[in-house]
């Protein structure tokens, strides 16, 4: 009976090594369509909890087991899905959403109402006064 559960014991520790042996550490580099950095991208395994956001020059380290769905995310990108496999140092490229950039439009009304509003009493002001100038004394 204690033999067995020697073998057991040394069984459950060569499969937790086993186990443990497979998740590695990837790291990479997210890219933009020219090959510029982006910063703040999130870098998230699928189905789960487990994310990172990459830094001011685009990379990122996280761990992950072969299988794993890395998704990238970013406000203004495309999202994309990539596969771990045997690699453990990426550069990822990810695309500009470009049918959002048309849907910004930006109206300052309040700020332009005011000063043609300021321009347009001032010149009435400036009209007035000259009214009161007495008729001998003006020369329009």
């Amino acid at each position: 009976m204690a033999g067995c559960s020697i073998i057991y014991a040394l069984l459950t520790y060569l499969f937790s090594f086993c186990a443990n042996a497979q998740e590695k550490n990837i790291n990479g580099k997210v890219v933009d369509s020219i090959g510029t950095e982006v910063e703040g991208v999130t870098i998230n395994i699928k189905g789960t909890n487990r994310s990172v956001n990459t830094d001011a020059q685009g990379a990122f380290a996280i761990s992950a087991v072969k299988g794993d769905m890395l998704e990238v995310t970013h406000v203004g990108y495309i999202t994309k899905e990539v596969l771990i496999d045997e690699e453990t140092s990426l550069v990822i490229t990810i695309q500009q959403v470009t049918s959002d950039l048309e849907d910004v439009v930006v109206i300052g009304y309040g700020t332009s109402r005011k000063k043609i509003s300021q321009v347009l009493l001032l010149s009435l002001s400036l009209i007035k006064l000259l009214m009161k100038i007495p008729e001998r004394f003006r020369i329009f």
